[in-house]
């Protein structure tokens, strides 16, 4: 690894040319180039042999802050697409109280929720990496290409949603949305692809056993969880947690291509699984000191949405209180827990 500064210890520049500014289809106000390196004097930065290793601590930090720029793009998104259907009206009343409309945004706010407890919790992980917690080192190991796999990807969706969601006006460049749209699509491929994230998921769980401590991380933390009507939903999300340790486990056993090609779904299904557990220590957390089981809601639909999922039934359970609740949920009014009971109640039975 090197390091190669614009200008020598003499004020004079070193040798280096620009071949040219590339014509990017977005971040365009953040350059991209082509440069030759003829004679330029550079720094040696740590061990010779130790290169590629360090780069990777590096990159690391890269893909954490990738995934934290994405995180910001579905929040605009999401912010953009409310912002305009409650000032929009259609058929008598604002198009964010249409139901379709509501679905749409929906699915922006649970994952723009999700994605910030993501990077916020690992971003604590990586301090505490930082700080000489080997454990945490490992977890972080894991933990970044998830984030940088999942939502970086997912951005690229939300904001072609967020797009829609405006109407034709944002398909028109005096809107934000295609700025957002372009500048999400390169999150997905900075710092690896998803393929290759996906491989680094499995990589990581091989050589350091790092998805033994993701699972123990999901498991401890909804093993804190203090509101017993939480507990409640957290014990389905314990007993998923379990079988997919199973099945990862098995996976994992398998050799060569059959073991790559269940990547994806591994690096999807353990992001999910983190991502409810952090919602659900949220939602403990609403509760216990706001008596508010807001984020609970939200906590319970992410789970439906993403690891209750029934490809063969048309309607969610949460999908009525949805209806009746949205304009609560966005404005981060208080729900009370007699209110969402009957909610958790046909939850538990129809999963045990």
């Amino acid at each position: 690894m090197f390091l190669v500064t614009r200008r020598l210890e003499n004020g004079e520049l070193n040798n280096y040319t620009i071949n040219r500014l590339k014509d990017k289809f977005g971040t365009k106000d953040m350059a991209s180039g082509e440069i030759t390196f003829d004679g330029a004097k550079a720094y040696v930065l740590g061990e010779l042999s130790n290169g590629f290793k360090q780069m990777m601590e590096m990159v690391n930090s890269s893909r954490l802050s990738n995934a934290v720029r994405s995180t910001g793009l579905i929040r605009r998104g999401y912010l953009e697409s409310i912002t305009y259907a409650k000032g929009r009206l259609a058929f008598g009343k604002p198009l964010s109280e249409q139901p379709l409309m509501v679905e749409t945004i929906y699915e922006q706010l649970i994952d723009s929720e999700a994605s910030a407890a993501m990077v916020i919790h690992t971003a604590q992980v990586y301090n505490d990496s930082e700080n000489g917690n080997d454990e945490k080192y490992f977890l972080l190991r894991i933990l970044t290409p998830i984030l940088k796999g999942y939502i970086c990807k997912r951005a690229r969706y939300l904001s072609g949603e967020a797009m829609e969601a405006r109407g034709g006006n944002g398909f028109i460049e005096d809107w934000v949305n295609p700025k957002l749209v372009r500048d999400a699509h390169v999150g997905s491929i900075w710092e690896g692809t998803t393929n290759i994230l996906a491989l680094d998921v499995i990589r990581a769980s091989l050589r350091n056993q790092a998805n033994e401590l993701l699972f123990n991380d999901i498991t401890k933390r909804l093993s804190n969880i203090q509101n017993p009507f939480v507990n409640r939903v957290s014990k389905i999300l314990k007993n998923i947690v379990e079988k997919t340790n199973v099945q990862t486990a098995k996976i994992l056993e398998m050799k060569g291509e059959k073991r790559e090609f269940s990547a994806k779904n591994i690096m999807n299904k353990l992001y999910h699984l983190t991502a409810a557990s952090l919602l659900l220590l949220e939602a403990d957390d609403m509760a216990e000191e706001q008596n508010n089981y807001r984020k609970l809601f939200v906590a319970i639909t992410y789970l439906e949405r993403y690891l209750l999922g029934d490809n063969a039934s048309i309607m969610r359970i949460s999908d009525e209180y949805l209806l009746e609740w949205f304009e609560d949920i966005v404005d981060w009014n208080k729900i009370q827990q007699e209110s969402i009971t009957p909610l958790v109640e046909k939850m538990e039975a129809s999963y045990f």
